[in-house]
């Protein structure tokens, strides 16, 4: 029996979408030069619907964002997440 630990997880866009939309927690893939929002599931779009114009990028989407540390993190090679609270509804 193969040890499925070392094994790599291989799924194409379309698999990864449909994970992300079951998932009950707000998520988010950015253009990191941009902000413009590649994908987002429905939580996200749900607690961070836009105001006026649905392509704005993450920067309107998210107020309190703290973009310079993002900055940071990014432009060292390391990765960059976010907690927030918002009210629903």
């Amino acid at each position: 029996m193969p040890d499925t630990e070392k094994l790599p997880i291989v799924a194409d866009e379309e698999t990864l979408r449909r994970i992300a939309q079951t998932l009950s927690i707000g998520v988010a893939i950015v253009n990191p030069d941009t902000w413009e929002i590649i994908f987002e599931n429905a939580c996200f779009f749900n607690w961070f619907a836009p105001a006026e114009d649905a392509d704005a990028p993450l920067t309107k989407r998210m107020p309190g964002l703290n973009i310079d540390r993002a900055k940071t993190r990014l432009k060292d090679g390391r990765p960059f997440s976010c907690e927030t609270e918002t009210e629903f509804g």
